[in-house]
C-alpha cells in the first residue's frame, strides 16, 4: 500500500526551511552590519581627514599672516570660501536657506555668502537684495571674471567698493569640488582690521565649523603640547594625556586609527604639518547614528521577500501538487491513474517483493455488450459503479488503479483471508449495484501473493491468468442469462 510521505517528516521539513531561512536573513543582517561599519567608518576617515586639511590651510594662512598680513588674509578667506563649499557639498540643503547660510557666514566669521551659477549669476545667499547680479554688472565685480574658463582658479580680490552698495569688502571666490556652483565670501574692512590681530591656534580653531560629533585638536610636534581644542576635549594639556605621542610624525603623513577616551570610542585621524598635529575624532555612535533604522528597514526587507518568495513556492508547489494529482487520478472514476499504476510496479522492479504483498487484478464482465447494446454512456455508468463497489469492498486506505477502460488493479499488503473476504464483500456490493440499478454488473477478480513469483511482472502475470479464468466461467456459466438481457 502506498502513501504520502508521513506527517512527521513534512513538519521536519519545514521547519528546517524555516531555521534556513531564519539564518540567512541574519547573515545578510550581519554581512549588511559589517558593510554599513566600513563603509562609514570610511566615510568618517575620509570627512575628518578634508577638515584636517582645512584646518591646516587656515593655520597655515594664519602663519602667513604673520609675513603678509593681507596677502596671507586673502589665502585664508580663499579657505573660508572653500570651508563653505564643503559644507553646502556636505549639506545641499542649506544651499537655498538664506537664514542657514547666515549661520554659516557668522560661525566662519564673514559678512557675505554670494553662490553663483556656472554662468556667474547670483541665484543664492546671504544678500537676496544681490540675486540676479553677474560678474558682468561692474568694475569691481569683473574682477573674478577669469574664473568662469578656469576653474581651477581660486581668487581674492583687495579690499574695494563693492559693485552693489559701494560698501568696502574684500572677496574671495572659489569653485567648489563639482564644478557646479561658484562660492564667494565677503569680509567688511572693519572686520579685516579686526582679524589682523588674531592669529592664535585656539582663536584660529574658534573660526572652524565642525561638523557634528566631531572633535578638534591641535598640538605641537614638539613635547605634544595641546595648542588649541574644540569643547568636548578642551580640557586636555597633553597628548600623552589620551595615550598618544607625537613622536615619529613625519609632514604629510596621515594617521588612522580607533581609540577609546573620554568614554567613548572614536574614529581618529591624525595629520602632521608643519610644527603641528590635527588630530580629528568623530564618535563612533555618531558616526553609525543611521545603522539601527537602516538595519531595521533592511530587515523588513529581507522578511517582505522572504514571505514573498514562500509564498510564491508555496504556490508553485501547490499547482504543482494540484498538477500532479491530476496526472495520478483518473477523472471518471476518482481512483488512481494508469500513470500512478506505472510508477507504482516501478517501485518493485529493482527490488526483492515484501511478504504479504498481493496483487489484485478486476475486469468487468461484458462491458463491450452493454456499449454496443444501451450506448457508452450507460457503459461509463457501469465503470462508474464498478469503481465505487470496489473503493467500498476493499476500503478506503487501499491504493486502488483503473488500468484500462475496464480493468481495475489494487496492490495491498494483507492476509489472504481478508482478500478473500474482501473480493466476497465485492461481489455484494455489484451485486446490490445491480439490484438498485436494474443493470447487470459483474466484475471478475484474479490475485496472486508474492511468494507466487520472483518479480512484480510475473506476480502481475499470475493474477492475470486467475482473473481470465474466473471470465472464462462467467461466460460459460451465465451464458444464457446474458443473451436474455440483450433482449
Amino acid at each position: 500500500m502506498f502513501s504520502d510521505a508521513a506527517g512527521g517528516d513534512v513538519m521536519k521539513k519545514k521547519l528546517i526551511q524555516a531555521v534556513a531561512m531564519i539564518a540567512i536573513i541574519v547573515l545578510l543582517l550581519t554581512l549588511d552590519c559589517v558593510v554599513h561599519v566600513a563603509r562609514n567608518r570610511k566615510a568618517s576617515f575620509r570627512n575628518s581627514k578634508i577638515l584636517c586639511e582645512q584646518i591646516e590651510s587656515v593655520i597655515t594662512s594664519h602663519k602667513r599672516k604673520e609675513k603678509g598680513l593681507i596677502n596671507s588674509l586673502k589665502n585664508e578667506y580663499i579657505a573660508r570660501a572653500q570651508a563653505v563649499s564643503y559644507i553646502i557639498d556636505k549639506y545641499p540643503i542649506v544651499e537655498n536657506d538664506t537664514a542657514e547660510l547666515l549661520t554659516i557666514a557668522n560661525h566662519i566669521s564673514v559678512d557675505e555668502i554670494n553662490l553663483f551659477d556656472i554662468e556667474g549669476k547670483i541665484y543664492s545667499g546671504t544678500q537676496p537684495e544681490y540675486f540676479g547680479v553677474t560678474l558682468d554688472a561692474g568694475e569691481q565685480i569683473q574682477f573674478f571674471k577669469p574664473i568662469l574658463t578656469d576653474k581651477t582658479l581660486s581668487l581674492c580680490q583687495d579690499v574695494t567698493p563693492n559693485t552693489a552698495s559701494g560698501k568696502l569688502m574684500m572677496y574671495a571666490m572659489c569653485w567648489n569640488d563639482a564644478g557646479s556652483r561658484i562660492v564667494q565670501v565677503g569680509i567688511e574692512l572693519t572686520r579685516l582690521l579686526k582679524e589682523l590681530r588674531a592669529d592664535s591656534i585656539a582663536d584660529i580653531l574658534k573660526e572652524i565649523i565642525v561638523i557634528d560629533g566631531i572633535e578638534i585638536l591641535i598640538a605641537e610636534k614638539d613635547g605634544g603640547k595641546i595648542v588649541g581644542a574644540t569643547n568636548g576635549i578642551e580640557n586636555v594639556a597633553l597628548l600623552s594625556d589620551l595615550r598618544l605621542s607625537a613622536d615619529g610624525f613625519a609632514d604629510s603623513e596621515s594617521q588612522y586609527m580607533r581609540i577609546n577616551r573620554f568614554g567613548k570610542s572614536w574614529y581618529c585621524v591624525l595629520d602632521s604639518f608643519d610644527s603641528y598635529i590635527v588630530m580629528a575624532l568623530q564618535d563612533r555612535r555618531n558616526a553609525n547614528k543611521g545603522l539601527s533604522l537602516t538595519l531595521f528597514i533592511t530587515l523588513l526587507y529581507l522578511v517582505f521577500a522572504a514571505v514573498v518568495i514562500s509564498f510564491t513556492a508555496y504556490i508553485f508547489a501547490m499547482k504543482t501538487k494540484t498538477a500532479e494529482e491530476a496526472a495520478f487520478t483518473d477523472p471518471m472514476t476518482n481512483l488512481k491513474s494508469r500513470l500512478a499504476y506505472e510508477e507504482a510496479i516501478k517501485a518493485y522492479k529493482d527490488s526483492p517483493l515484501p511478504s504479504a504483498l498481493f496483487y489484485i487484478v478486476m475486469d468487468l464482465n461484458g462491458l463491450k455488450h452493454t456499449n454496443d447494446t444501451l450506448g457508452h454512456a450507460t457503459g461509463d455508468e457501469l465503470i462508474k459503479g464498478a469503481a465505487r463497489c470496489i473503493r467500498k469492498a476493499l476500503g478506503q486506505n487501499t491504493d486502488i488503479y483503473r488500468v484500462g477502460g475496464d480493468e481495475f488493479a489494487a496492490i495491498v499488503t494483507s492476509e489472504e483471508n481478508e482478500i478473500r473476504e474482501d473480493i466476497a464483500a465485492l461481489k455484494v456490493r455489484t451485486e446490490e449495484w445491480s439490484s438498485t440499478h436494474s443493470l447487470l454488473l459483474s466484475i471478475s477478480c484474479g490475485y496472486a501473493e508474492a511468494s507466487e513469483a520472483d518479480t512484480i511482472g510475473t506476480l502481475c502475470e499470475r493474477a492475470d491468468q486467475k482473473m481470465y479464468e474466473e471470465k472464462a466461467r462467467f461466460y460459460k456459466e451465465s451464458a444464457f442469462d446474458r443473451r436474455r438481457r440483450r433482449n
